[in-house]
């Protein structure tokens, strides 16, 4: 069994009902099995095999959703970079992962135009859709006139399916590495709690290059027979493309990072939208807004749950339902049943139930390590439990609650300080449209905290005005030390705010 096997399931039960639409494209179970199927035998012709790497540069499309099953289905392994990186991160992508070969989007072309096949350490370059480089195009091989229609499965549960690079929110890119059996269970997750009903029709408006964009919409939705609605995101995320796709195609399900929550709750002409079909919203890569939930619960109806996952999760980890939701509004819900969940000090010892600790998981959906990094891995996976670097707690109703990455804790004069605690109280100024917080060197306390922080609007806002808000409104030794008023605040394609950028550019000085 591989990824595949879904669509082959769906493709024989409901062959007529639509499996994906993009843009003007509406795909049914039937086509895109029979097209996965002549890109199977593409693939085969041009000398990919089981094990085999292939590197994709590409944005949301149905094309990289081909893809993804062409190769499960041979047992092959993608590797989708962010179609932002430069050439030469490109290079050291496609060299790391051992790649054989390289698709891409054809408006891509500049980025990997000084890149020969040869540098890379390729067979072969593939480009999708219009462009001026001397290669194979996609459609050269969907061009068998032979395929049939049931599909000669080699893949399995334990083949590494991807190789997908973290983010480097906090560090050097790693390429975790996930198998087929991740991705069917995280989809399982996914289904079990949320149900078919819910996942009836799920939007992607997140990158399908990162684990969330595929695993935690696309697959769980085909996973129970659903519809996806691909947006592209080569001009970027869009929250009024967003809305316009939930209310056209009666939209049930998707998940975000806390940012574009704020985006789409940002919208001026929200009355135009009627998003009265969505039934779960799931918000998940950092902390959501407390005025960005009750916007959108007041304007749209939409209660937006919280949920926890990171890419060697396939991502999925906890996930809230409504009654959880009820108890505690922040809570990030509770483990799925097939994954085990500590939380642990610097010793790995377990910790007492309200005191924070590093999570670490084991479970079918989770990676075992990292592609060619032996110690990165050995340093992650200790006697089967895997460390995800993030720090949780759990309260009496065995709720949990993200509380920060433990790298963006901030130890200053002996106390632990937690950014996103900061961060969520400084975003519920009225003048404060987003900050994000980081440590700074301090000659006294060892780090000292500092602010940045984005005005709304036309707001007037001073550093005082600030300092007298912290002060009756957080404990003293978490107050901001310094304030920076900033245009914007640098975040990843994903939405993270990219906190490697803030603290090259603003961590140096105190």
């Amino acid at each position: 069994m591989n990824c595949a096997t879904v669509l082959d399931y769906w493709a024989n039960y409901q062959p007529n009902r639509e499996a994906v639409i993009c843009a003007s494209r509406r795909i049914t179970y039937h086509t895109l099995r029979f097209r996965v199927q002549k890109l199977v035998k593409g693939f085969v012709k041009l000398g990919v095999r089981k094990g085999d790497k292939v590197a994709l540069l590409m944005d949301n499309s149905v094309e990289m959703l081909e893809i993804n099953f062409a190769l499960s289905t041979i047992g092959a392994c993608m590797v989708p970079l962010n179609f932002r990186l430069r050439a030469e991160d490109i290079h050291f992508f496609a060299r790391h992962s051992d790649a054989i070969g390289l698709i891409y989007h054809g408006f891509l072309e500049e980025s990997i135009a000084s890149l020969a096949v040869s540098d890379l350490g390729l067979r072969w370059i593939c480009r999708v859709g219009q462009g001026s480089r001397d290669c194979l195009l996609y459609e050269d091989l969907m061009s068998h006139d032979d395929a049939v229609l049931s599909l000669d499965v080699s893949g399995d549960m334990d083949d590494v399916q991807a190789i997908m690079y973290t983010s480097g929110s906090t560090g050097e890119p790693k390429g975790a590495m996930l198998t087929n059996g991740n991705w069917i269970w995280n989809a399982v997750g996914f289904n079990l709690i949320l149900g078919a009903e819910a996942l009836k029709v799920g939007v992607v408006a997140i990158p399908m290059f990162h684990t969330a964009g595929l695993h935690a919409i696309v697959f769980p939705v085909l996973f129970g027979g659903g519809t996806v609605i691909i947006l592209p995101l080569r001009h970027g995320f869009n929250a009024r493309d967003l809305a316009m796709a939930i209310a056209k195609e009666s939209v049930t399900y998707t998940y975000m990072a806390p940012e574009m929550w704020t985006m789409l709750a940002q919208l001026p002409d929200s009355q135009a939208y009627d998003l009265s079909s969505m039934q779960r919203c799931l918000s998940a890569g950092g902390v959501l807004p407390v005025k960005t939930h009750d916007t959108l619960l007041s304007s749209y109806g939409l209660d937006v749950a919280k949920c926890y996952g990171l890419t060697e999760a396939g991502p999925l980890v906890t996930i809230t339902t409504p009654a959880m939701q009820a108890i505690n509004a922040d809570t990030v819900g509770q483990p799925v049943s097939f994954c085990d969940v500590r939380l642990v000090d610097d010793e790995d010892r377990d910790v007492p139930v309200g005191e924070v600790g590093e999570c670490i998981i084991r479970g079918p959906n989770v990676s075992q390590g990292y592609f060619k990094s032996p110690d990165v891995t050995r340093a992650y996976n200790k006697e089967g439990w895997a460390h995800t670097g993030d720090l949780l707690r759990m309260d009496e109703n065995h709720l949990y609650y993200f509380v920060s990455r433990k790298k963006d804790m901030i130890k200053s004069g002996g106390e632990n300080i937690f950014a996103t605690e900061v961060e969520e109280v400084l975003n519920r100024h009225p003048k404060i449209a987003e900050s994000a917080v980081i440590g700074v060197p301090h000659p006294k306390w060892g780090e000292g905290i500092k602010a940045l922080i984005v005005v709304v609007g036309n707001d007037v806002l001073t550093a005082d005005d600030v300092w007298e808000y912290c002060r009756v409104s957080m404990a003293g030794y978490k107050k901001p030390q310094f304030i920076e008023f900033v245009d914007a605040i640098p975040k990843l394609v994903t939405g993270k705010v990219d906190k490697v950028s803030l603290r090259r550019r603003y961590g140096s000085v105190y």
